[in-house]
């Protein structure tokens, strides 16, 4: 079940940002990014209620059994023309191994 963090400590006291934490498997939790309705206005990749469908997107997986911590930069901009793709044109994620 997924828990939600909003609030000062992450994205600010006016934010509706949210971030998720999922129990994927017994040893592995991924941290997903919920942008905010007014976010999902303001871009043009979202602006219609119909492109809205499926805005959550990964940021962050800790664990499984190599004990990794994979990063997912992403574009949280809701000007920028690539809202919610990866930031980096050559980096879709970034991964630490464990061990």
């Amino acid at each position: 079940m997924a828990r939600r963090f909003v609030g000062s400590r992450v994205f600010g006291e006016s934010s509706e940002d949210q971030l998720l934490i999922e129990d994927v498997a017994p040893d592995l939790v991924r941290v997903v990014y919920q942008p905010s309705q007014s976010k999902l206005e303001e871009s043009e990749n979202f602006s219609s209620r119909k492109a809205r469908g499926n805005t959550k997107r990964t940021l962050l997986e800790i664990g499984g059994p190599s004990q990794h911590f994979c990063i997912y930069p992403l574009n949280t901009l809701p000007t920028h023309e690539d809202f919610l793709q990866p930031k980096y044109e050559r980096v879709e994620s970034i991964i630490l191994e464990g061990k």
